[in-house]
């Protein structure tokens, strides 16, 4: 059928249509157009549609785009791309229903990243007595599996494994904790993995999940989880090779995982430079760019080393961390190659 000079495919039973590039956005408006909303943060790929491509017969992908909360108007809907000619099919009613959806998504992105939205009395009265950052918008497009799995390993290791073999690992730190005179004298190499995995009380595990929650999805999100875990491992080591190359002599313990969680804190500064993050301060809040934040958070690292502070491994939170910015700058090179070709 014709439609606004527009030849579209339609499906008299099912009342559905089927766009070719470019067509959608003619008839809707640009918030139809799969470039729109492919790349906002309501928008979650669920996989294999049922449907065909009637252009190419290829299996369409669905996309399920969502706004959260009880709002005016449709609030959700789900469209199906085809992955080869790029075409879009829409059900009937779903062209307006995903312009409504889209322009209230933008809206609410954009109300966020403003800070006209701000973290309500409960999340404040958590940053006067954490003093930590809350991201003001940087939402993630699927869920964080690696992220979540992190957090479940380092929980189970420290109830079920630390807590349990206390006594042993007193009596015998180098087992599982990294001892930088043993190490470089090639003793119990692992412990640059093991120790990462340890933390020295409840208060430094929850810091330590806490900063790798808030940072740690959006990295996975935009990097996969491949490369997710190689930088998060790569970071881990880095970091407790810092520490260890500081004092080789050393007989101290160390052990954590703020070298591999430093290294996510890297890779984001590179990945999302412009991102703000909510801070209180002498009980006034206000956004900062996180990469001041993160510029100051180092500055903080390398005045404990100066002030002579041994009761944190502040060596290996700078090796992770630069660790984790080399990486992403090496990853976001090669996506920025690949997509020149």
């Amino acid at each position: 059928m014709i439609h606004a000079d527009v030849e579209v495919d339609h499906c008299r039973r099912c009342g559905g249509a089927f766009f070719d590039p470019g067509e959608a956005r003619t008839l809707f408006g640009p918030e139809v157009d799969p470039a729109t909303w492919r790349a906002l943060w309501a928008t979650t790929p669920t996989g294999t549609s049922r449907l065909r491509c009637p252009r190419d017969e290829a299996r369409l992908e669905a996309h399920h785009v969502r706004l959260p909360g009880k709002r005016a108007g449709p609030t959700e809907v789900e469209v199906d791309t085809c992955p080869t000619c790029q075409g879009l099919w829409l059900d009937a009613q779903e062209g307006s229903t995903l312009r409504h959806v889209v322009k209230e998504a933008a809206a609410h992105a954009e109300a966020r990243a403003s800070g006209e939205v701000k973290p309500g009395v409960p999340a404040y009265l958590f940053q006067v007595f954490t003093s930590l950052p809350i991201e003001v918008w940087n939402p993630v497009r699927r869920p964080p599996v690696l992220v979540y799995g992190l957090v479940a390993v380092l929980v189970g290791v420290y109830f079920f494994v630390e807590l349990p073999l206390q006594g042993l690992l007193e009596a015998q730190p180098g087992l599982l904790l990294l001892i930088p005179k043993e190490l470089f004298h090639g003793e119990h190499v692992w412990t640059l993995f093991t120790s990462g995995f340890l933390h020295g009380g409840i208060g430094h595990l929850l810091g330590n999940l806490y900063f790798l929650w808030v940072f740690g999805d959006n990295v996975e999100d935009t990097l996969g989880r491949g490369r997710f875990l190689t930088l998060y491992l790569v970071a881990m080591v880095a970091g407790a090779l810092a520490h260890a190359a500081l004092d080789p002599g050393s007989e101290v313990p160390m052990l954590g995982a703020s070298g591999a969680i430093a290294g996510l804190m890297g890779a984001y500064v590179v990945l999302f430079p412009k991102v703000k993050v909510w801070l209180v301060l002498f009980f006034i809040r206000f956004r900062l760019g996180v990469t001041w934040y993160l510029l100051v958070w180092v500055l903080m690292q390398l005045g404990m080393g100066l002030a002579g502070e041994r009761a944190v491994a502040w060596m290996a939170h700078l090796g992770g961390f630069f660790a984790g910015v080399i990486l992403a700058f090496v990853y976001r090179g090669g996506e920025k190659r690949l997509s020149s070709m």
